[in-house]
């Protein structure tokens, strides 16, 4: 923050201090004392207080809590805390409860032996902006425990300023870059907005263990040594909103958390929706692999698209009640839903077909397959092949069946889990096509595990030469 800026605040406080008058100075081999005596004297106002850091690098051994209600910790240019301690840097624990806090920016520098960057607990309704330079290579850059309705703006990332600090024993890469979790008193950190996180070259971006309603939008989550972004089966209704997510080794975005949202975000690897991760959905943007493991349910993919980068797979989403919406393979051009025609037919019974394929594959152009009685039983059994089918929503039929009495024709689709096929619907006796759909609320026993699919036109009982199958179209609405 400049000075003029700075001075602002001071003035929108009606107590305010800079915080050489309590002996901190960048020339000062340790300044925790002095930490000390600014934090007690931030106590002990009635009134909201601000405290002001003029630029510089300001070492010291052990952090104080900085944690104080209504209190503003400020700077007025580029001011670097460097921690020497074992313990995390910058403290802010709320204890019951902090509010109405803000806070930076302020560049927080710990080294490779160190705890957390910061450590967040009960702290509310406030504002961090924090650039974390460094930490212990297990700990996190920010680590949260019950945080509430927070506004962040962070940076942790190893491509600014050189890479993550080395103070001559090793470089300081967090593990993670953020750390989402809960209390003692299993309170989640919930609902916090992050504003442009820049999060690179740690190991696990984010990792939201015990989170809720947290929204990250915009900026960038890259270049992380496992994956981009973690989110546990203890989780529930987190978003991402235009992020750019790229070159994290393992995957871009593990979700196991449950009403997960990603929208308009995009990702040149891996976002995989793993147990636990029911019920979340991507919304546009442009995707390389997606992968939705066995037993997830409810997932939804709308106006988006996969195989950015040219080699991006469907894994797991054959078969497995995913709910597909206008998604675009990127290499192909292929858009999923549509209709899809079928690639072969197999006159199992019946007398001698006039047409093919072809005329199945255009509704309403007054083409017509027409496929006859035989006298045997049954007196039709008529396979019609589908290849290379995502997700069967439904049925199309346009057609009619002229037999007579009794007889009739079942519109059946084949289940590869008992081999057998289930009528979904039956064609009388008419003179005139009819226009079907038949909607497949879930289609997990339909789909083969190579993607084919099967619908059988079928007379049950001893055929009549004098009747006939006559098709118009047929599709699958995927």
């Amino acid at each position: 923050m400049r000075l003029k800026e700075a001075y602002k605040l001071n003035r929108e406080h009606t107590i305010s201090k800079n915080i050489s008058e309590f002996g901190a100075t960048p020339s000062n081999p340790d300044n925790t004392a002095a930490f000390a005596k600014a934090v007690v004297w931030l106590n002990e106002q009635t009134n909201p207080p601000c405290l002001i850091f003029e630029p510089g690098i300001y070492v010291y051994e052990t952090s104080p809590n900085w944690a104080v209600n209504d209190a503003v910790i400020t700077s007025c240019g580029i001011v670097r805390l460097r921690c020497t301690g074992s313990g995390d840097s910058f403290i802010l624990d709320g204890g019951v409860s902090v509010l109405n806090m803000r806070v930076g920016r302020l560049f927080i520098e710990g080294h490779d032996g160190s705890g957390d960057g910061i450590y967040m607990q009960g702290v509310h309704h406030s504002y961090l902006d924090f650039n974390v330079r460094g930490c212990g290579t297990t700990q996190a850059g920010l680590r949260t425990e019950w945080c509430v309705v927070n506004k962040y703006h962070y940076i942790c990332s190893g491509n600014e300023g050189g890479g993550f600090y080395n103070d001559g024993s090793g470089v300081a890469k967090p593990k993670y870059g953020a750390y989402l979790d809960d209390n003692a008193s299993a309170q989640q950190t919930s609902y916090c907005l992050w504003i442009d996180p820049i999060i690179e070259g740690t190991e696990i971006g984010v990792h939201i263990v015990e989170g809720s309603g947290n929204q990250f939008n915009g900026g960038t989550i890259e270049g992380n040594t496992d994956w981009g972004v973690k989110i546990d089966s203890g989780c529930t209704s987190n978003k991402f909103i235009g992020g750019d997510f790229e070159a994290n080794t393992n995957g871009d975005i593990l979700v196991a958390g449950a009403e997960t949202d990603i929208i308009g975000s995009d990702s040149d690897s891996l976002i995989q929706f793993s147990t636990g991760g029911r019920d979340s959905k991507i919304i546009g943007g442009a995707n390389d692999s997606l992968t939705v493991d066995s037993g997830v349910t409810g997932i939804k993919l709308i106006g988006t698209s996969y195989n950015r980068t040219g080699s991006g797979v469907l894994t797991g989403i054959v078969g497995s009640n995913t709910y597909i919406e206008g998604l675009t393979n990127i290499g192909t051009a292929v858009i999923i839903p549509g209709f899809v025609v079928p690639t072969s037919l197999n006159v199992v019974a019946g007398g001698t077909p006039v047409g093919n394929i072809l005329t199945l594959t255009i509704a309403l152009d007054g083409n017509e397959y027409n496929l006859p009685e035989t006298t045997g039983v049954p007196g039709i059994d008529l396979e019609v092949n589908f290849t290379n089918v995502v997700q069967i929503r439904g049925i199309v039929v346009n057609g009619r069946y002229t037999g007579g009495g009794a007889h009739y024709v079942d519109i059946q689709i084949r289940n590869y889990t008992t081999a057998a096929d289930v009528t979904v619907i039956r064609m009388n006796t008419s003179t005139t096509n009819n226009y079907r759909t038949i909607l497949i609320p879930d289609d997990s026993d339909f789909i083969d595990g190579s993607g084919n699919a099967q619908i059988t036109f079928y007379h049950p009982t001893t055929g009549n030469s004098t009747h006939d199958l006559y098709i118009d179209y047929v599709a699958l609405i995927s």
